[in-house]
């Protein structure tokens, strides 16, 4: 049963809860806070007993606490003649003792402990109720407050009493109802009939003023002939003063303002999406400049309950009249009426109208130009400051009085001085006469300053322009350009200024601060003119105050030839520590392939001379075999390892190439009479031919006597004996022929059969190579009817006329030993 009423319990606490809650988010009572905390921790409780009922021992401790702070809250609500600073101290004291009791009672040997902090909380709590009576008129209901005083302290001794945790929970139930009862009058009723009262009683005083106004304008209409002969200047003036806004607001006991109507929010825009009472404070502290002034105003007219009024400024510079009228409101509390009156304008027109005539003066008078005043006819004033033209006279007259005498006039002193004057004219009226202020200033000095200025203009801007740097002017705050001369707008690709991105030149400029020690630091970049070409710049700048204004000189360097000689040094020097790679490479490579096979070689040549008569006395035909299979594949390897170098040069771009202007003719000759002596033995007749005695090439002699030498050899190792071959030298365009065949001679199905192929092969490979680096081509024709034919081309020079001969560098019997590296296997 008693689950069901503290679930009842809870709700009615709940509905409490919110209560507060909604008063505390309008910063309205502050006192809210101990209350929302008390109900908070009153609900949790209950909530806990809800959850724990059936451990008896927690139902009795958490019921007792409790029980305790709702009597403290109802303590709180009910007590109000005892100061609000005593009151919560000292509930706020019962309220952490409470809650220390609730944590000495986890522990069963604290229990005494609790139940004398519990004591104390109820005696220290009936004090203050007691205290509340003294001052207060005894009623019936008291006498239920104090029966739950006693059945609190009964159910502090007897713990686990059945009948009174019935009673408990009855009257529990009944005080929750009664303390929501009260929050409600407090929170809601009360404040609805106080803010009902106070808008009776503004309505009651508007009232009051429409009629008090009614009364005005009635007296007003008898004085209308008064306000005739009032001068038009004056008119306008109470004109300005009546279309003065006035607004009105009240000031509650509380300190807020209350009843403000749309006028005050067009005066105080600031607070229109302001949701609440506005706080007078924070009306102060935000709108009021005179802000202390203003509250001691107030403050006044509440103790005297008299009107006061007073000249206050606002925040914002006005100068606002504020009238303080007292009014009682509803609990004899008394409340402000506030009427404030805008009188800027007022006071301002007074001002002027008080400082013109000495102003006006004092500035003619100090004027360091001719001001002159004229009508029609004549010069009616002359302040004198031209001491050197007489305007009365009667050619300047004529101008002055002119139709149109506004702009430059180029005038002749008497003395003969030619100057130029500036005149400005402005027409008035002044009653019914029209009238005409001028004023006239000697510009003479300013007209050369700004022919000098043009002329250093065009000079310095000449000067700019023949510097090969690009240069231009930049104002730093609104990052517009200002300037560019010719170099730099011939960089970019256009004239236009305002065409050009400049945030893309600046995104990562280096800036210096212009001081005289600091140099123009530069950064590489890669600009894009208009025309979508890369340029590379070198590009810098530097801050300088140019009547007081910060400017930047950006200075942009083309730099893209500078960069391209760069990257082909890079490139150089990249190349030339990779051909010194290359070279300890090859040479490595020569030395250990070689090194091995001259040992043999030379064993082998040892063996052939030392002992080469003792075993031909003892006819030992194998070792003789020996020594010459050994001599004959020395000879190949030699030739493989050396076309295999070759080879690796040429495919890696290391083959060296010594060019000269030479005759190929003469060349070719040569070898191919040296390779007719190689091959006679064979039998073999070679018959060279040409159709000129002069056929000039730019080549290196050496690469084109290997080529000749492997053909030449691949021909003849494969050509029957007592057969022809033949080497003709021919053109074809601008091409240099060399044709190398043998027709019925040729051996094909001796070149298809032979097991060694592969190392001419490499030979032929060789040759192409060379040949292909002198932009020439190799084609090898063979055919099944023992024909074959070999067609060399080499760029042909036919326009020189002058050549080098061929020095013999090399050994006697060179061709010889080539031809036996490729023959002899």
């Amino acid at each position: 049963m008693y689950k069901y009423l503290e679930i009842l319990n809870v709700s009615i606490f709940l509905t409490s809860l919110y209560l507060v809650f909604s008063n505390l988010l309008g910063n309205k009572y502050k006192k809210s806070i101990m209350r929302f905390v008390m109900l908070i921790t009153i609900i949790s409780l209950k909530i806990i007993l809800i959850l724990n009922s059936n451990n008896s021992n927690g139902f009795i401790f958490f019921r007792n606490i409790s029980d305790l702070i709702v009597l403290l809250l109802l303590v709180e609500v009910e007590v109000k003649n005892i100061k609000k600073k005593t009151k919560q101290i000292i509930l706020s004291i019962n309220y952490i003792l409470a809650l220390g009791s609730l944590i000495l009672s986890l522990d069963t040997k604290n229990i005494l402990y609790s139940t004398v902090i519990e004591t104390y909380i109820l005696m220290t709590s009936l004090y203050l109720f007691s205290t509340y009576l003294s001052h207060t008129k005894f009623k019936m209901k008291y006498t239920i407050h104090f029966i739950y005083f006693g059945q609190i302290f009964v159910n502090l001794i007897l713990k686990n009493n059945i009948l009174l945790i019935n009673t408990n929970l009855i009257l529990g139930l009944m005080f929750s109802i009664y303390i929501l009862i009260k929050l409600f009058k407090e929170y809601i009723k009360n404040t609805y009939d106080k803010n009902l009262n106070i808008t009776s009683k503004i309505n009651r005083s508007n009232i009051n003023m429409k009629m008090h106004s009614e009364k005005l304008n009635m007296k007003k209409n008898t004085n209308n002939e008064i306000y005739e002969i009032i001068n038009k200047k004056e008119n306008l003036l109470n004109l300005m003063l009546k279309s003065l806004n006035k607004i009105m607001f009240l000031i509650d006991s509380e300190g807020y303002i209350i009843n403000e109507d749309s006028s005050f929010y067009e005066m105080w825009q600031e607070y229109n999406d302001y949701k609440y009472n506005i706080n007078l404070d924070v009306f102060c502290k935000n709108s009021i400049e005179d802000s202390n002034r203003f509250l001691r105003n107030v403050e006044k007219a509440r103790k005297i309950f008299d009107c006061i009024d007073d000249e206050i400024r606002d925040r914002k510079g006005r100068i606002i009249n504020c009238r303080y009228l007292p009014v009682k409101l509803n609990n004899d509390d008394i409340g402000i009426v506030c009427i404030m009156t805008d009188i800027t304008s007022r006071k301002s027109i007074e001002m002027k109208i008080k400082d013109n005539d000495t102003k006006y003066k004092k500035i003619v008078d100090n004027m360091p130009y001719s001001v002159l005043v004229t009508n029609k006819e004549d010069i009616i004033y002359d302040n004198k400051k031209n001491e050197y033209i007489d305007f009365n006279k009667e050619d300047i007259k004529n101008i002055i009085l002119g139709e149109y005498p506004k702009g430059e006039l180029y005038y002749t002193y008497d003395n003969g001085m030619d100057v130029c004057l500036n005149i400005d004219k402005i027409d008035y009226r002044e009653g019914e006469d029209g009238r005409s202020l001028l004023v006239i200033r000697d510009i003479t000095n300013f007209k050369n300053l700004l022919k000098n200025l043009e002329y250093s203009k065009k000079k310095y801007e000449s000067l700019v322009n023949t510097i090969p740097e690009g240069i231009y002017v930049l104002n730093f705050e609104d990052k517009t350009l200002q300037y560019a001369n010719s170099a730099f707008l011939n960089m970019v690709g256009t004239k236009d200024l305002h065409s050009i991105d400049i945030d893309g030149i600046n995104k990562n400029i280096i800036v210096t601060s212009g001081n005289i020690n600091d140099n123009v630091k530069y950064k590489r970049d890669i600009l894009v003119n208009r025309y979508g070409e890369d340029i590379n710049i070198e590009y810098g700048g530097m801050l300088l105050n140019i009547n007081k204004k910060i400017k930047m000189i950006g200075i942009v360097r083309d730099i893209t030839e500078q960069v391209k000689t760069e990257l082909i040094e890079q490139e150089i020097e990249e190349k030339e520590k990779l051909n010194q790679s290359k070279t300890e490479f090859f040479i490595n490579m020569s030395h250990e392939l070689k090194t091995p096979l001259n040992l043999i070689h030379s064993s082998n040549q040892l063996v052939e001379v030392v002992y080469k008569n003792e075993l031909e006395r003892s006819n030992n035909i194998d070792v003789l075999n020996t020594v010459e299979v050994v001599k004959k594949h020395v000879n190949i390897l030699m030739g493989l390892i050396d076309n295999i170098i070759d080879l690796a040069k040429l495919q890696s771009d290391f083959h060296e190439i010594k060019r000269d202007y030479y005759n190929i003719v003469d060349i070719s000759e040569d070898i191919v009479n040296e390779f007719s002596n190689c091959v006679s033995d064979n039998e073999l007749n070679i018959i060279f031919d040409t159709d000129e005695e002069e056929k000039i090439a730019n080549i290196d002699p050496d690469d084109i006597e290997k080529v000749i030498l492997i053909l030449l050899s691949i021909v003849a190792r494969y050509s029957i004996n007592n057969s022809d071959i033949h080497f003709d030298i021919g053109s074809r365009n601008d091409f240099i022929t060399m044709s190398i065949k043998n027709n019925g001679g040729y051996d094909y199905n001796k070149y298809i059969n032979d097991n060694e192929r592969k190392v001419l092969d490499m030979g032929i490979a060789l040759a192409k190579l060379i040949v292909e680096l002198y932009e020439g081509k190799l084609t090898i024709k063979t055919s099944d009817t023992n024909n074959i034919e070999i067609i060399v081309e080499i760029k042909a020079d036919y326009k020189i006329k002058i050549y080098k001969k061929r020095i013999k560098n090399k050994q006697e019997d060179f061709v010889y030993s080539e031809y036996r590296k490729m023959c002899s296997f």
